[in-house]
Formats: structure tokens, sequence, C-alpha cells
């Protein structure tokens, strides 16, 4: 029988160096493939955050935008007979703009003419626009004529469509703007600078659309006007020996548009032609600057007049839907230039009852909307900057 000794130990290898080496190599390629993880998921935070931060400053350039021209809408369409400028060269309106400009590094700044809004109205304004960087900029300081925020790692901002001062927005090319962002780098390695390009065109899609429909508007409301008055007038049946109307041929020739330029609404919209007790038979009742002008004045007084006397005195028709000024040329075969802002308009003549022999200018008559800085005739631009509408 065999005993077995208590005393005997079993002998245990101990680990070579070979397997030392492989277990160290293992654990270095682990060690290395999660610092590798590590730096990737850093590598996606920091890309996800400047992402958002690109995509809160896109944002905020295009609310902003949008705010401040509407919030100045009816400030800069404000406008008399002898006005020259509104919209943005108008004096409550000359230090504002809707694009925002670099400053310095991590500053950007609106100009905004403060002073010519409400109180409210600049509360809601400012509101407005720091809501609108939210995640990008915050409040650095709020000048008498201006607005900075304060966008951290912001290195530059560049726009191709810049906007001077009292000057028209571009209505058909949208500023383009390049942002430069400074990507701080883990410890040892240089920052980086990052750049994202954005531009307005989304926001000017919907903003040619109310241009359109400006210019529509007051397109139709001159078209209708002049429909209505040439029927008022063929029914306005002369009577002999000069009561009464005109005869049907003079009616269908006389530029009737004209007439909603009088000074009197009343006057311009319900009174019809009387002939005066004389051979010519002129409208002499409707002929003066109170019906059928028979004067001019300044350059905002066809604007003025159309809004007054057949859009019920809505005033922002006489901006397009960026704030520019919005023009009209009441009798296109008067302009021989190619910029119409240089071309002079003469009264036609007065409606008489030999119009036609007398020398006046036969239809179709038409006039033009313009938006102003579209002021060549000889360059093609979209409808939403000018439109013609023919009587």
């Amino acid at each position: 029988m065999m005993r077995i000794n208590k005393n005997t130990q079993k002998l245990r290898p101990a680990f070579t160096l070979v397997e030392i080496a492989l277990v160290l190599t293992i654990m270095g390629v682990v060690f290395v493939a999660l610092i590798q993880v590590i730096q990737s998921a850093k590598e996606d935070t920091r890309t996800m955050a400047e992402l958002t931060y690109y995509e809160s400053f896109n944002t905020g350039a295009e609310q902003s935008f949008v705010s401040i021209v509407d919030a100045f809408e009816p400030i800069c369409s404000v406008m008399t007979d002898a006005t020259n400028r509104w919209g943005w060269g108008h004096a409550s309106c000359s230090t504002t703009s809707p694009v925002p400009t670099f400053v310095a590094t991590g500053l950007i700044k609106y100009n905004i003419q403060w002073t010519s809004l409400t109180a409210p109205a600049r509360i809601t304004l400012r509101t407005g626009i720091l809501d609108s960087f939210r995640g990008a900029c915050t409040l650095s300081a709020v000048g008498a004529a201006d607005i900075t925020l304060l966008c951290p790692n912001l290195t530059n901002l560049t726009n191709t469509v810049p906007h001077t001062l009292s000057t028209p927005v571009d209505p058909v090319n949208p500023p383009s703007f390049s942002l430069s962002y400074r990507r701080i780098s883990e410890i040892g390695l240089a920052n980086t600078v990052e750049n994202y390009n954005f531009s307005l065109n989304d926001v000017y899609s919907y903003r040619r659309r109310y241009s359109m429909k400006k210019m529509n508007t007051v397109a139709r409301a001159l078209k209708r006007y002049y429909d209505a008055q040439i029927l008022s007038e063929i029914e306005n049946a002369p009577v002999n020996p000069f009561g009464g109307g005109l005869h049907s041929m003079d009616d269908e020739f006389i530029p009737w548009h004209w007439k909603a330029f009088g000074d009197n609404v009343a006057t311009v919209m319900t009174t019809r032609c009387v002939r005066n007790a004389n051979a010519v038979g002129i409208c002499g009742n409707i002929v003066g600057n109170n019906g059928f002008r028979t004067g001019l004045s300044g350059r905002g007084l066809f604007m003025n007049r159309v809004i007054t006397n057949l859009l019920g005195g809505q005033r922002q028709f006489a901006l397009d839907g960026l704030g520019n000024q919005v023009n009209l040329y009441p009798v296109m075969s008067q302009c021989a230039a190619n910029d119409i802002s240089t071309c002079a308009t003469a009264v036609p003549t007065t409606p008489r009852n030999d119009y036609v022999t007398s020398g006046g200018t036969p239809p179709p008559h038409s006039s033009m909307l313009w938006v102003e800085g579209q002021n060549m005739i000889n360059v093609s631009v979209p409808a939403y900057a000018r439109t013609f509408i023919s009587y």
C-alpha cells in the first residue's frame, strides 16, 4: 500500500519573460485603444459643440435680421410728398442695419437707432436678438446706436454682401458669411481655426415673397382704380350742350390712373368729369391738384398718394420685404434714360373732349414700381425688385 506524503508540495511553474511580455503587450494595446476611444469621444463632443454653435449663430443672424426689419418697418415707411428718402435712408433709420458686423475677437455688433423706437419696442427687439443667438452669444453691451454681443471662440466674421448704413439692403443677393471659430485642442497641441459658411438665403426666400406681395398689392390697386375710372367715365354720358362727361373715345384714351395722385381722397375716388361751358370741353371740376393733378411735388408724392388714396394709408407698402424704399414712376413713356431715378415726370394732357386730337398720349399707359438701388432699366432684375403696371 502506497503512502501519500503530506509534505509533498505541488510544483507551480513561474511565468516566463515571454508570457510577461505578451501580457504587457496586450495591456498596451488595450490602453492605446482606450485612449483612442476617449480621444474620439472628446473629438465627437467638440465637433457637436461646434456644430451647435454654428447652427445657433446661423439662427441668430436669420431671426435677428427679420426682427430688426419688422421693428423698423413702421418707422422707415414714413414719408411726405416732398420726401426724397425713406426706407433705410430715412433719418430715423439711417444708422440701422439688419446685418451683423465683426468688431473684434469674440465680439459682433448690430447698428440700431434705438432712439427711433419706443421703450417697449426697444425691449422687445433687444430681447429678440439675444434669444435668437442663445447658445452662441450673450449680451456684451447696449450702446446709444448699437448692441454688441459676446460670442466665445469667434475669431472672425466676414460678409460677402455687406450693408452700408443709410443705403438699401441688396434685395437680389443675400448676405453670405464666413465664420471663423477657434477650436481648443488638447494640452500640448496647437489650437486650430475652423471655418463655417452660411447665408441668409432662407430668410431672403421668405422676404422676397413678402416683397412680391407688396408690389402686387400696389400694382393691383392702381390697375383696379384705372379700370374703375374708365368704366365710370364711359357711363358718364355727355349731356348736351356742355354737361356730363366726355365722348367714349376720349374716355378710353385718357390715362385715368393719374387721377389717383390727386390731393383729396374724396375727390379722387368719387368725382366724375363735368364739362365746362366752352367748346373745348375740359373736365374743370377734376382738373387741379385735388383731382386730376396738374402739378407735381417731390419724389415721395406718387407712393404717398397711392397709399393714401388707394390703400387706406397702409404705409408698409412704401417698403419692400427687406425695408428698402419702393418708388413709383407713373408714366414710363416719359423716361428715355436708363437710370429711372434721374427721369423727370411731366403732367399728361388733362381730360378734355378732344383728348385724342389735342395730342394726348394713347394707351397702353404704364407705370413702374422699383426698389431703391434697382433703378437701371437696362439691367434685368426680378419682379420683387421691379414691377411694371400696364393700363
